[in-house]
């Protein structure tokens, strides 16, 4: 959340003489968490044989999963796995270029810049933990932790 009265100026580039000539503002945030993107339904297949039956699904009593059951029969969440590319600036610099996908069809969230390839920008876990700016673009359905989801 924008901390009010937070606003400052902040001088891009300065003339001959010292003074300003370019500029833009800058606010201090509050870091707020809440989900980024809903569930909105898809589990992944079920393995053979309950994939093709109308098993009921035991996860033990209660339907825990803890206890006597079966596991295979359960249904698991589909989330789609985050892709290397950035999808928002990291500055309030208006100048910042825009985000680089690498041409990854589902980068929802943006990436370590510590990690040098995709395959360690994919499965670096602790991207998951930085907060999401308050003016980031909001995913469409189907998109972000549910890609491929068509329910």
């Amino acid at each position: 959340e924008r901390i009010a009265g937070s606003k400052r100026v902040v001088c891009d580039k300065y003339r001959s003489n010292h003074t300003c000539s370019d500029s833009h503002d800058e606010y201090d945030y509050n870091d707020t968490y809440g989900p980024f993107a809903s569930w909105q339904g898809c589990v992944e297949v079920r393995p053979y044989p309950y994939n093709v039956d109308d098993t009921p699904a035991s996860g033990g009593p209660n339907n825990t999963g803890i206890g006597v059951g079966d596991p295979a029969t359960m249904f698991v969440p589909m989330f789609a796995p985050d892709e290397p590319g950035n999808h928002w600036k990291v500055t309030q610099d208006p100048d910042e270029p825009n985000p680089v996908t690498y041409g990854a069809a589902n980068s929802w969230w943006n990436d370590d810049p510590s990690s040098t390839t995709g395959k360690t920008r994919q499965s670096n876990m602790a991207k998951y933990f930085m907060p999401r700016p308050i003016d980031a673009p909001v995913l469409s359905k189907g998109a972000g932790p549910n890609y491929s989801c068509t329910t």
